[in-house]
């Protein structure tokens, strides 16, 4: 069964008066949004990704793929990188003869 990878932005919008302060927890943010002076919305948006496309973005957030993906991934991503490299050293031999 393949793997349904999203990633997923979730933005607060929150109407307020004056300005939030710069130390103010994001917690403290949706508190305050939900019960307190603050008016707020949520707002979302998920998008598909590929196994590909999932490791490149946890390496962006500086994560290990392996974290999200499994060893399963890092097994794979490993055969992978000998296939090519296996490869090159092939057609740097035929290149050669």
């Amino acid at each position: 069964m393949a793997r349904e990878l999203y990633r997923t932005t979730i933005t607060l919008e929150v109407l307020h008066e004056g300005v939030i302060p710069s130390g103010m927890e994001l917690d403290e943010i949706v508190r305050e949004t939900m019960n307190g002076a603050y008016s707020g919305d949520w707002v979302s948006m998920a998008q598909p990704l590929t196994v590909d496309e999932m490791a490149d973005a946890l390496w962006l957030q500086g994560s290990e793929p392996e974290f999200l993906l499994g060893e399963e991934w890092a097994k794979e991503k490993r055969n992978k990188e000998a296939h090519q490299r296996n490869n090159r050293h092939l057609a740097g031999r035929t290149n050669n003869e």
